[in-house]
């Protein structure tokens, strides 16, 4: 859904990538260790600081992204790294959950929307040779961090509102992998 807005932030980008001149898989390899921070700030039970860490996390996931671009260093190997470390820390922080007294059950059902919608993309593209052939159908990974941060940082106005929230993620992100793979079948239908 989010991911509709993503040219209108293209000037924002673009100045902001500007000014960092570094390489890419850094930004991407730091994104890991602030997921692995949150991971720990839900442990100790600081749940409003793991929002203000998935935050930072799905920013840092936007400037690899728009450092690479502007710069001119995409390249297949970061391209992997970013989508591999971005998996890691999504699941990371959604088993993290339970540390907070989200059910195991919720978060890994979370977790296996996260994955399977990123996974039925890839088997789509490598079979058509084409990067992202279902971008922007459901539920994005930068539409599942606002989702998150807004359950973190609001927790504490209602005790069903961030469990709720990892409800609609689980529900939403499988959704989203089902609605993929139904379109992708369809595809593959048309094309052999």
């Amino acid at each position: 859904m989010l991911g509709r807005f993503r040219k209108d932030f293209a000037a924002i980008s673009d100045l902001l990538a500007s000014r960092l001149n570094t390489n890419p898989n850094y930004i991407t390899l730091s994104s890991l260790g602030v997921a692995a921070l949150a991971c720990y700030a839900l442990y100790l039970g600081f749940v409003e600081v793991a929002g203000l860490l998935v935050t930072l996390n799905g920013f840092l996931d936007w400037l690899d992204g728009a450092v690479a671009r502007f710069h001119k260093r995409v390249t297949l190997r970061g391209e992997l790294l970013d989508a591999v470390i971005d998996k890691y820390s999504e699941c990371f922080i959604l088993l993290a959950l339970v540390f907070i007294g989200i059910p195991l059950w919720l978060s890994s059902f979370a977790c296996i929307g996260v994955l399977m919608t990123t996974y039925v993309q890839a088997r789509l593209g490598e079979a058509l040779g084409k990067k992202r052939p279902l971008e922007g159908i459901g539920l994005e990974r930068s539409d599942r961090c606002v989702l998150l941060t807004i359950g973190l940082l609001f927790n504490n106005l209602h005790p069903f509102l961030l469990p709720s929230i990892v409800a609609i993620l689980a529900v939403g992100s499988n959704l989203t992998a089902a609605l993929r793979l139904s379109k992708a079948l369809k595809f593959l239908g048309q094309t052999g």
